[in-house]
């Protein structure tokens, strides 16, 4: 491994990424890692905008292919892609973001040098620089800076190490093709999932935070909603998977506790103390964390009141999941997804080019 450079496929999803996609492919253009050596496929979920003619524009640029997703959902692009992928490691990028210009050769060495000391690892990943398009998402990127948003460490994190999830990793093709791909019952947080069954399976994922990718976050408040909503069911579809972590269960926890406080206003006595006494916590504890959080601008006055929202719609959101998410079992070796079936039969094509 250390004498040459593998074939890697880099793999990204598409839906209506007009806004987004061109500076996220023009970021593998220049790569510092051979040209000759990775290829870019890109899955597109039937967009309605300019998205596939401005993919189309960096062909000549790029060892790039297009293909067709007519399931539309991005776990189905994912087992696309990997299922055509030529390369013996793939990485996975959202048309939302972009890279810097080590990205794949930094990426290849830490997963190199952390083989050799662990011969499960199936990952590395790298951290996110959030990028804020107006004082709303600014606002939401001082949210993710810290811990008490829930998020996932990769958002926050300045030193390496092994981690339960990891983010647009560079994953060994062969352990994915083991456990049968993402898993196309998760309408979303399909990554979060596998990530999950990668550890269940005995594989170990690496986070480096040298590996530096760019990351366009939510500009309104309704795509920061729907993000985070379905960020709480997806975890309620993973418990119904089997999989458990009683960190979940905090922010159900706190809506239910949230919505018996009335019963407080009929309890005036000591023990109305010790019934509201964890919401005085909570904000309290809320406060001191926005205060903490570096390079606020006036508009993070709000943050306590974000953190609130973030927490309630992700206790919303993990109900949600357990009620309505799809109640089967996790991928294994003795099972196959639907999608790599349905690839069997042709459904996922690659476009003609440009006349």
């Amino acid at each position: 491994m250390d004498n040459f450079e593998p074939f890697v496929s880099v793999i990204i999803p598409t839906r209506n990424e007009e806004k987004y996609i061109g500076t996220c492919l023009d970021s593998f253009v220049n790569q510092t890692y051979p040209k000759s050596r990775y290829e870019v496929l890109v899955v597109d979920g039937l967009s309605t905008d300019n998205t596939v003619d401005i993919v189309r524009s960096f062909e000549g640029k790029l060892n790039l292919r297009i293909m067709k997703n007519p399931e539309v959902k991005q776990v189905f692009a994912l087992n696309c892609g990997i299922k055509d992928a030529k390369g013996d490691y793939f990485v996975i990028i959202s048309g939302h973001s972009f890279v810097e210009r080590d990205f794949l050769e930094k990426s290849f060495k830490a997963f190199c040098e952390i083989k050799k000391k662990e011969p499960k690892l199936a990952a590395v990943g790298g951290s996110l620089k959030m990028v804020c398009e107006n004082r709303f998402s600014n606002l939401v990127s001082s949210l993710y800076a810290s811990p008490l948003s829930g998020s996932s460490s990769f958002w926050y994190a300045n030193n390496p190490g092994f981690a339960k999830t990891v983010v647009f990793g560079f994953y060994e093709k062969k352990i994915i093709e083991s456990i049968n791909g993402f898993d196309e019952d998760m309408g979303r947080g399909e990554d979060f999932e596998i990530n999950l069954r990668l550890n269940k399976n005995g594989y170990k994922l690496f986070y480096d935070p040298k590996i530096k990718t760019c990351y366009y976050v939510r500009n309104t408040l309704s795509g920061f909603t729907r993000q985070t909503f379905g960020n709480g069911a997806a975890k309620g579809v993973c418990l119904k998977k089997g999989y458990f972590n009683p960190v979940w269960f905090v922010p159900s926890i706190f809506v239910i506790y949230q919505l018996l406080l009335p019963i407080g206003l009929f309890v005036m006595n000591f023990w109305s103390i010790i019934f509201w006494g964890p919401l005085v916590v909570y904000w309290v504890a809320n406060i001191i964390a926005s205060i903490k959080i570096k390079d606020r601008e006036k508009a993070n006055l709000f943050l306590p009141l974000m953190f609130w929202i973030l927490h309630v719609l992700v206790g919303f959101g993990f109900f949600y999941g357990i009620l309505f998410g799809k109640n089967s079992a996790a991928p294994n070796s003795n099972s196959k997804l639907p999608a790599l079936e349905i690839l069997k039969m042709g459904s996922c094509f690659t476009l003609r080019k440009c006349q």
